[in-house]
C-alpha cells in the first residue's frame, strides 16, 4: 500500500471512530461538586450558561444583603442577581441590579462582544430602572452588561397592566435581541393584545432600541416561555395556550379540551406565522422549553395531566412531557416522565450524543423516580433525566436534601459533563453550605463512564446541518461564527470534496448537487482551541 493510500485509510479510521456510537444503558452520573450561593434571605430561579472562558454565569434574584450578596437596592426586596463563576464553581464576581420594588431575572445569554444580556421582570421606577414605565403591575426589563458586570444599558417595555416578559432571551443573527413572555396590557408599548393575556414577542436592535412588539394569542390566557432562532432567520416559540376560539386572533386550529395545551409557533423572519401546533389532551398541558435539534427539528418539554390526545404513559399529578418534533412540528415521539405525585420542568437541551436532558423537580417516590432524599409533604428534589435520541429513558437522578429543592436550568460542558442549577432550601443530603432561607444551587455531574458521543468531538460550539439528509444544499448553522477558523468536507474515506471555507455569517450554504450519494463529514475548526466540531450529513439523489 502506498503512502497516499495509507494517509487516506488513516483519515477514514479517525473519522469513523469519531462517528461510532455504542448503544448501551448508562448509569446515572455522580456529583463532582455542588455549591450554594446566597445570603440569609431568598435567592430564586437561576438561569445558568457556560461562558467562553470555560466558566459559568447565572442570572437569578436575591433579596439578601449578606453572605455572597454584597448589595441590593432595598433590603428584603428582590433584585436581579448575576454571578460569574470559574470552572470549579467559585465566584469571580457578583452584581445586583434593580430598584426599590421587586425585580426578577429569568434568562441570561453571553453576547458576541463577550458581555451579557439579561431579561426578566421589574416593578421598579428608580435605582437602575430610571426609565421604568411604571404604568401598571410590572414591565419587561432587559439589561446589557459588560464582561465584568458593568451596567451598559437597560430597557423597560410594557403597558398599564401586568407584562411578565423576559422568560427567554436570545441574540439574533443581526446582533440584536429577541425576548418572549406574556402581557395583559393593550397600551403603552403593547398593542394588539387579543384577549385576557397574550404571548409577547419583543425584537430589539443591537443597541437595545425597540424594533417590534407583537402579541400572539386569542381571547383567553396565552403565554410564551421559550424562543429559538431557526436557520432561515425565523423563530420557533413554545408556551401555553388557553384560548379555544378557533379562527379568532392567532388561533387557527382547535385545541384539545377546554383547559390548556402546549403551544409551538413557527414565525418567518417577518414574524408571519408559518405554522402552529397545539399539543396535549383533554386535561391541562403546558409548554416550558424548546431546543433546536441536529436533524433540523425540535424538542419541546412541558407538563401534562392528560391521558389522551397526543399523550400516552401518564403517571399521575403533573408529569413532565417531552416531545420530539420534525421541522414542520409533527410529533415523531413523545414521552411522559414522573410518578404518582407532581413533577415540574424548566429546561431541555440536546446533548453531544444526540440525546436529551431535562431538568426540573419531583415530589414522587414511584414510577420513573427513585433515589429521593425525603419522605414528607411539602418537599421535593431536583430531578435530572437523560433520554436517548429516540426518547428512551437512559438514566435519572434526584439531587437535594430533606427540604424543598428544584432545578431550573441545565448545560453541557465541552467534556460531556452536565451542570444543573436551581434553588435549595436544604442543608443536608447532597446539599451543604446553604446560607439561609433559600439559596441558588449549582451541581456539576461527571459524565457517565459509558457515555459516547454520537456525532463528534464534544466541543463547545453549537453546529447544526439542515436539511439532513439533503439533495440540493447543506446549510451549516453556526452560533459562534466569529471564532470559526475553517470548515472542511470529507467523505468516509477521508477525501476532501470542497476547499477550506472561511465563514463570516451564522449560516453557510453549500451547493451539494455534484456530491455522490452517501455520507459526508463536516469538520469545523475554531480559534484558540484544539477541539474541532465533527458532524455527519447524508446526501441523496
Amino acid at each position: 500500500m502506498n503512502r497516499s493510500a495509507i494517509r487516506i485509510l488513516h483519515k477514514s479510521l479517525v473519522l469513523l471512530s469519531l462517528l461510532h456510537c455504542i448503544c448501551s444503558a448508562q448509569t446515572a452520573p455522580k456529583i463532582k461538586w455542588q455549591k450554594c450561593y446566597g445570603g440569609k434571605g431568598r435567592e430564586l430561579f437561576p438561569s445558568i450558561i457556560t461562558t467562553r472562558d470555560g466558566g459559568y454565569i447565572f442570572a437569578g434574584s436575591s433579596d439578601s444583603v449578606s453572605g455572597d450578596v454584597t448589595s441590593v437596592h432595598t433590603q428584603g426586596v428582590h433584585d436581579f442577581w448575576i454571578v460569574k463563576l470559574d470552572s470549579a464553581g467559585n465566584i469571580q464576581w457578583q452584581k445586583s441590579y434593580g430598584g426599590s420594588s421587586p425585580d426578577y431575572a429569568y434568562s441570561i445569554i453571553q453576547t458576541s462582544d463577550n458581555g451579557y444580556a439579561v431579561t426578566g421582570f421589574t416593578n421598579s421606577t428608580d435605582g437602575d430602572v430610571p426609565d421604568g414605565i411604571g404604568k401598571g403591575d410590572g414591565d419587561v426589563w432587559i439589561i446589557k452588561i459588560d464582561s465584568i458586570g458593568k451596567l451598559l444599558s437597560e430597557k423597560c417595555i410594557g403597558g398599564t397592566s401586568n407584562d411578565v416578559g423576559g422568560s427567554s432571551i436570545i441574540q439574533t443573527f443581526d446582533q440584536g435581541y429577541a425576548v418572549v413572555g406574556l402581557t395583559q396590557s393593550n397600551n403603552g408599548d403593547i398593542l394588539g393584545n387579543h384577549g385576557l393575556q397574550d404571548g409577547l414577542f419583543v425584537k430589539l436592535d443591537s443597541v437595545g432600541n425597540i424594533k417590534t412588539v407583537r402579541c400572539f394569542g386569542g381571547s383567553g390566557n396565552d403565554a410564551f416561555q421559550s424562543i429559538i432562532q431557526t436557520p432561515d432567520s425565523g423563530y420557533v416559540i413554545c408556551g401555553t395556550i388557553g384560548s379555544s376560539d378557533e379562527g379568532f386572533g392567532d388561533v387557527h386550529q382547535d385545541k384539545f379540551g377546554y383547559v390548556t395545551d402546549l403551544w409551538v409557533l413557527k414565525l418567518d423572519k417577518d414574524l408571519i406565522i408559518e405554522w402552529q401546533i397545539f399539543l396535549g389532551g383533554y386535561s391541562s398541558d403546558e409548554g416550558r422549553s424548546i431546543t433546536l435539534t441536529r436533524d433540523g427539528g425540535y424538542a419541546v418539554t412541558g407538563l401534562t395531566r392528560s391521558t389522551d390526545g397526543d399523550v400516552t404513559g401518564y403517571h399521575g399529578g403533573d408529569d413532565i412531557w417531552v416531545s420530539k418534533l420534525n421541522h414542520l412540528g409533527k410529533i415523531q415521539w413523545q414521552r411522559t416522565l414522573g410518578g404518582s405525585l407532581d413533577e415540574d420542568v424548566y429546561s431541555i437541551i440536546q446533548t453531544e450524543d444526540s440525546g436529551f436532558v431535562v431538568a426540573g423537580l419531583t415530589d414522587s417516590h414511584d414510577g420513573d423516580v427513585n433515589g429521593l432524599h425525603f419522605n414528607k409533604k411539602d418537599s421535593s428534589d431536583g430531578w435530572v433525566v437523560k433520554l436517548s435520541k429516540l426518547g428512551e429513558l437512559e438514566w435519572q437522578k434526584c439531587v437535594g436534601g430533606t427540604a424543598r429543592d428544584g432545578l431550573t436550568s441545565v448545560v453541557e460542558t465541552s467534556t460531556g459533563e452536565l451542570v444543573v442549577a436551581g434553588w435549595t432550601e436544604s442543608d443536608n443530603g447532597d446539599v451543604s453550605g446553604n446560607h439561609g432561607n433559600s439559596d441558588i444551587w449549582a451541581v456539576k455531574l461527571s459524565p457517565p463512564a459509558n457515555a459516547v458521543n454520537d456525532f463528534g468531538s464534544g466541543g463547545t460550539k453549537p453546529l447544526w446541518i439542515y436539511p439532513n439528509p439533503t439533495n440540493e444544499v447543506a446549510n451549516l448553522f453556526l452560533f459562534e461564527s466569529t471564532t470559526v477558523q475553517k470548515i472542511q468536507f470529507y467523505d468516509l474515506l477521508g477525501i476532501q470534496y470542497f476547499p477550506d471555507y472561511k465563514v463570516a455569517n451564522n449560516i453557510l450554504t453549500i451547493d451539494t448537487h455534484d456530491l455522490p450519494t452517501g455520507s459526508f463529514i463536516v469538520r469545523v475548526a475554531y480559534q484558540n482551541t484544539t477541539r474541532d466540531e465533527i458532524r455527519k450529513f447524508v446526501h441523496v439523489r
